[in-house]
């Protein structure tokens, strides 16, 4: 009996574990671009290229530390070099006196050191390096927003997508209550066949709509799963009431705070930096650079191969100094590559000036569509309400025999149409009100808690 109700328990559990795995998880729009921001791909390469940055600016640094070697070598002279001294030397005149120097057996072994003391085109290298560090930063912030706007779009799109089956649903409702009025018309031969074909061909369209609207939702909802870093056969809805939230966008004047928020004004500032800096290097060529250097030796030379023991011979070198190098003539290529520099320089600022003034009109248009879209949002809210009245209306007559099915069908479309273009206006609104927070570099907002804004 014991055996028995483990084993209940065991199925139980083993149930309950399936069912919770079966269930779908809903996630807000804040939820998933956190889980966004620490899971999407590109996210993850860009913060790889940062930390690739850093590596580099730590193997920079190491340059300025001692250079420390050691080398060996070993050598076995089987033929040594003949060379040719003149006989005079030893009293025959006229004849060359054939000799070789050394001996056959030569073994080294030394530990040098060098010290770099003055570069200013190594210091300037330094620092481009750590601007680059700064510039690759500011990239991984801009391919977070990306990121932020794209899902943010998209999750928008999702959410009107469902409300547009949601409304063709009821209008499928509404036509199938009226197929089935016609249709009892019909059988007491009030109503002919062919307005019953009008109501079914009117169904069908919808049904095929509503078909392809929720293959949209689909798409969308694995392409946020992608995006998110979820896996793709993970069970999640998506849900948010902050869709209804409409306010006023607020005409901005002072645009100096935009432009120090935004990412690409940032990185256009940081590239132009960076070239400053690189045509400061090359500047620092014309400059001379000292080093310091030391070594120590140690040589063995034999006819026999002697490491150690008393016929061994080795001798000590020791050598200490400095080293100067000063650049004279190049052939001019350090001065036309800072001519070249400089023409990025300028590229770069008329650049930066271009981008401020897309920055302020991104921002003007996205506040008037969002402002728009108001006025049309609070419009299309009364139009649905007098095509409901519309349609309630002609929906009684027609049962009263005073409407005809093309009343009906047409009162029908236009309450369909009514709410499709509400629906769309509040797409329109949440996708401006997107646009204004991308340009006004506050994307990062819709992370952040409410207590942190």
């Amino acid at each position: 009996m014991i055996k028995f109700s483990k084993w209940i328990l065991v199925l139980t559990a083993h149930f309950f574990l399936l069912s919770v795995s079966g269930q779908s998880k809903t996630v807000n729009l804040k939820q998933l671009l956190k889980h966004s921001l620490e899971n999407n791909l590109d996210i993850k390469q860009a913060d790889l290229s940062v930390l690739a940055s850093e590596a580099k600016i730590k193997q920079a640094r190491n340059n300025i530390l001692p250079q420390i070697t050691a080398d060996g070598q070993i050598n076995d002279n089987i033929a040594l070099t003949t060379s040719y001294l003149p006989g005079e030397l030893a009293g025959q005149p006229g004849k060359d006196l054939e000799v070789q120097f050394g001996k056959q057996y030569n073994t080294t072994f030394n530990f040098s050191a060098k010290q770099l003391l003055f570069s200013k085109d190594y210091f300037d290298g330094l620092k481009m390096a750590k601007i680059s560090t700064e510039l690759n930063r500011i990239s991984s912030l801009k391919t977070r927003e990306e990121v932020v706007h794209q899902i943010s779009k998209i999750y928008y799109q999702l959410l009107i997508a469902k409300r547009n089956v949601s409304i063709l649903n009821d209008n499928i409702t509404r036509l199938e209550k009226l197929y089935e009025t016609t249709e009892i018309m019909y059988n007491n031969q009030v109503s002919l066949k062919t307005e019953l074909n009008k109501i079914k061909v009117n169904l069908i369209n919808i049904k095929t709509n509503r078909a392809q609207t929720q293959e949209t939702i689909d798409n969308n909802t694995n392409l946020l799963k992608l995006l998110a870093g979820y896996p793709v056969s993970s069970n999640i809805e998506f849900s948010d009431t902050t869709i209804n939230n409409i306010n006023s966008g607020k005409l901005i004047d002072n645009f100096d705070d935009i432009y120090s928020r935004r990412s690409d004004i940032r990185i256009i500032d940081k590239q132009l930096e960076l070239y400053r800096k690189e045509k400061s290097k090359v500047n620092a060529g014309y400059y001379p650079t000292l080093s310091a250097f030391a070594q120590i030796g140690w040589n063995n030379q034999g006819n026999s191969f002697e490491l150690f023991g008393s016929d061994a011979k080795w001798n000590e070198s020791q050598v200490i100094g400095l080293k100067l190098s000063i650049p004279i003539f190049d052939g001019f290529i350090k001065k036309h590559r800072a001519a070249e520099a400089k023409i990025k320089i300028d590229q770069t600022n008329y650049n930066l000036n271009y981008v401020k003034d897309k920055a302020s009109i991104e921002v003007m248009n996205s506040t008037s569509t969002m402002n728009r879209s108001i006025y049309n949002i609070e419009a299309q809210l009364e139009n649905m309400k007098l095509a409901e009245e519309v349609y309630e209306q002609t929906a009684l007559q027609y049962k009263e025999g005073l409407a005809t099915i093309n009343d009906i069908l047409l009162a029908e479309t236009t309450l369909r149409e009514s709410k499709n273009l509400y629906n769309q206006e509040v797409l329109r609104y949440k996708i401006a009100e997107l646009d204004l927070l991308k340009a006004k570099g506050e994307l990062m907002n819709l992370v952040q808690d409410d207590k942190e804004q």
